[in-house]
């Protein structure tokens, strides 16, 4: 502000191009205007710091921050003061709003329903919001999305867990990221959408040629036992090669895709009951044990020649003192050459350490990562029977890499490689110089003629 007065005191002209010489009087007011919002700006920029801190303090401390808050909670008063001394609010579960949203996780991530029909199915169900309206798909999205529901509570780069506000298992959160990942992804065994009434829908290859079976329909009119007329349709599994191109695939046109379904059915019903009688240690014992084993060796052997060198390592330089002493027969030249290798040794031997440390993490966390899957596959087991065919599509989208069939309804099914190595681990033998299956039964190729 010195500087205006001064400036303005000097009363000095201004001149344009266009216009006629003004002096300082005459734009002062504009002046005044411009450095009123400079240091308003300022101190804006300095409020808003203030506040964003302040609110991450709060998110930190596990407190609610007031605006807005997500479907499947509520907030209500528990006594809580801010600094004034007022009772403020606190988040809160509602129960009757997490239950939808149980729902929304577990058709998303179990049953394959995409955000699109999920909201129609919850418009036909009449499940609304707190509003009374339905859900968009776009919230149903952003409700997937969401981490609140596994109890992480966030503001800006702020976030805590809160186990009371937990509302869905990481387990079942982890599966609907999985699925939305696949449906973007363009390598995807997740299913882009489950309404078809058949199960292997873009699983299925005609053996003959190798091209994919795509689905067709077919059906007639008829009466029912009361008179009433009624519309069968048939659904079928079709070689379009074979029809677009006559003689250049010998396998059937069609084939009924209940019959084929159900073979694969009767499959997977097999290999689960295989899996449900065999010992769960005894699996991932076998799945396991010699690379854990073989990691082991490898860290402990590494360890031990670090040990060997870094004694080398002293002993020389305990006879560098000898020879300083005179009492040492070794030359001066010959320690120094061999404390520089011994030291080259000692960092080789710690990078080799280094090295078997890594690897035994990354086969510990594989040993984990294969106790998960094989919860989740006997999780599967115990449901398959008594599934919805919704929840069958996931489980057989996730299970099966393709379906191959041939004339005569012979079916061929390639599982997945983690699904290969368990069956190999249930019905193969396992030897302990290989630590695999050597026996192959029907656990990698399984064929079967209805």
């Amino acid at each position: 502000m010195q500087f205006f007065v001064i400036f303005a005191r000097k009363t000095q002209a201004t001149w344009c191009a266009a216009e006629v010489p003004r002096t300082s009087d005459q734009i002062q007011p504009k002046l005044m205007n411009y450095i009123r919002y400079w240091q308003a700006s300022g101190e804006s920029l300095k409020t808003s710091i203030r506040v964003k801190t302040r609110l991450s303090q709060l998110t930190g401390e596990g407190c609610y921050t007031g605006g807005s808050y997500p479907f499947g909670y509520r907030i209500v008063k528990q006594g809580r003061l801010n600094k004034k001394g007022q009772e403020v609010y606190d988040l809160v579960v509602d129960e009757n709003e997490a239950q939808i949203i149980r729902l929304i996780f577990h058709k998303y991530a179990d049953e394959g329903y995409g955000a699109q029909r999920l909201c129609h199915w919850l418009y036909e169900q009449g499940i609304t919001s707190r509003e009374g309206k339905g859900f968009p798909n776009t919230t149903i999205n952003r409700i997937i999305k969401n981490r609140i529901y596994i109890g992480v509570l966030k503001n800006g780069e702020t976030e805590i867990k809160l186990e009371h506000l937990r509302i869905i298992d990481n387990a079942l959160f982890a599966r609907a990221q999985t699925v939305m990942d696949s449906r973007v992804n363009k390598h995807r065994s997740i299913p882009m959408n489950n309404k078809g009434k058949s199960l292997l829908v873009g699983k299925i290859y005609c053996a003959h040629c190798g091209n994919r079976l795509t689905i067709s329909t077919s059906g007639h009119k008829m009466k029912n036992a009361d008179g009433q007329e009624g519309y069968i349709t048939r659904l079928r599994y079709q070689c379009h090669y074979q029809v677009r191109h006559p003689g250049e695939c010998d396998g059937q046109s069609v084939y009924v895709a209940s019959r084929v379904d159900a073979i694969v059915d009767e499959i997977l019903r097999l290999k689960f009951s295989e899996i449900k009688a065999a010992s769960k240690a005894e699996i991932l014992k076998k799945q396991g044990e010699r690379d854990l084993r073989a990691a082991r060796l490898r860290l402990e052997k590494a360890e031990k020649q670090l040990q060997f060198h870094e004694e080398d390592q002293r002993d020389f330089q305990k006879e560098v003192l000898k020879v300083i002493r005179g009492e040492s027969k070794l030359s001066m030249g010959f320690l120094n050459s061999a404390i520089e290798q011994t030291e080259k040794s000692i960092e080789a031997d710690k990078k080799a350490v280094e090295s078997a440390q890594l690897n035994l993490e990354q086969i510990e966390e594989l040993a984990a990562a294969r106790n998960e899957e094989l919860d989740e596959i006997i999780t599967w087991a115990d449901i398959y029977s008594n599934a919805s065919l919704e929840r069958k599509k996931m489980i057989v989208g996730q299970l099966i890499k393709k379906v191959c069939i041939s004339r005569g309804y012979l079916v061929s099914v390639d599982f997945n490689i983690t699904f290969e190595e368990l069956q190999r681990a249930i019905v193969g033998e396992y030897t302990e110089e290989t630590g695999i299956s050597t026996t192959f039964l029907p656990a990698i190729r399984l064929q079967t003629s209805a």
